[in-house]
C-alpha cells in the first residue's frame, strides 16, 4: 500500500467523522486509516468506537528499550528490495529468534510481547478482524479480537500477534499501522507477505521440521499443534523445508502437500493461520 494511498483515505475518512480532533496525530486514527481502505466506512467507524477512550500508556515501559535495541540492529536485508517480501520476513525471523536468545524453544508469543513492552489489548472486533497494530511515538499496543483469547483459537491468537510483531519491528517507520484481516490471503502486497512470511519462519522455523525430536512425528497437526501455529501454515513450512534441502519423512511430506494441493484448490476448511 503506498503512501499516496492512505494520506487518500486518511482524508475521506476524516470528512466522514465530526468531532474528531488532531485525526492525522492520533494512534488510533492511524490504525483506522488501514482498516477503513479494507472493511468499508462503516466497519471502520466501528472500529474507531471500539478503540476510542482506551489508553495506550507504555511509553514508560523500561522494557521499551528490549524493543528500541532489536529494532536498531534489523539487518539491512531485511530491506532490500531486491530480496522477495517471504525472504526478507525469514530472514528478520532468524535475527529475531537469535538476538532473543528461543534457538530451538517453542515461542511464547506473550512473553515476547511483555519483553519488549508492548501491550496486548482485548477488545471486540468485526469477525473478520483479527488485530490492529497501533503506535504513535513511543506508544504502542495491539489491539487483538476478543475472539481469539478463547483456547480453541490459541493457534490463530500466536499466529495473529507474530504477525503483528513484523509490523511493530520493521514498519513503524513508514507510519502505516498494519490491520490483520481474516481473508487478508486475497492481499498481495509486499509488506503482507513479509509479515506472514515472518510469523510462520518466527514460531516454526522450517530448520526446525527437520529437527531430530521432529522427524518421528505422526503428522501435519502433531507439529503445528506442538509450535501453536495453523495446520496449513505448518504444512507449508515442511514442504518449504524439503525445498531447502532440510530432511523431512516421506511420510510427512506427502501429507503436507496433499494438504496444500486441497487448500489451494479450495477443498475443505483448514486452520491456516
Amino acid at each position: 500500500m503506498n503512501h499516496i494511498f492512505y494520506k487518500k483515505t486518511c482524508e475521506v475518512l476524516k470528512e466522514k467523522l465530526e468531532n474528531v480532533e488532531n485525526f492525522c496525530e492520533t494512534p488510533l486514527l492511524c490504525a483506522a486509516r488501514f482498516a477503513n481502505g479494507l472493511i468499508g466506512d462503516l466497519e471502520a467507524q466501528g472500529i474507531l468506537s471500539s478503540i476510542d477512550g482506551i489508553e495506550i500508556k507504555n511509553s514508560d515501559n523500561p522494557n521499551r528499550n528490549n524493543l528500541r535495541n532489536l529494532s536498531l540492529c534489523i539487518p539491512k536485508a531485511v530491506f532490500n528490495p531486491y530480496f522477495a517480501s517471504f525472504r526478507q520476513g525469514y530472514i528478520l525471523a532468524k535475527y529475531v529468534r537469535k538476538n532473543l536468545n528461543i534457538k530451538d524453544f517453542v515461542v511464547d508469543i506473550c512473553s515476547i510481547y511483555a519483553f519488549l513492552g508492548v501491550e496486548i489489548k482485548k477488545i471486540k472486533f468485526p469477525k473478520k478482524l483479527h488485530a490492529v497494530a497501533v503506535w504513535f511515538d513511543l506508544e504502542i499496543a495491539v489491539f487483538v479480537n476478543s475472539d481469539l483469547f478463547d483456547e480453541r483459537n490459541k493457534r490463530l491468537f500466536n499466529t495473529t500477534l507474530a504477525h503483528e510483531l513484523a509490523h511493530i519491528l520493521v514498519d513503524r517507520g513508514n507510519a502505516l499501522p498494519i490491520a490483520d484481516i481474516v481473508l487478508s490471503d486475497t492481499i498481495k502486497s509486499e509488506i503482507e507477505q513479509r509479515a506472514r512470511a515472518f510469523a510462520a519462519e518466527f514460531l516454526l522455523p522450517q530448520s526446525l521440521v527437520g529437527h531430530p525430536e521432529n522427524r518421528t512425528a505422526k503428522n501435519v497437526l502433531e507439529i503445528a499443534e506442538k509450535y501453536g501455529v495453523g495446520d496449513i501454515l505448518a504444512a507449508y513450512q515442511i514442504r518449504n523445508a524439503h525445498k531447502s534441502e532440510i530432511y523431512v519423512s516421506d511420510t510427512l511430506l506427502e501429507e503436507a502437500q496433499s494438504l496444500i494441493q486441497k487448500y489451494e484448490a479450495g477443498e475443505g476448511l483448514y486452520n491456516f493461520q
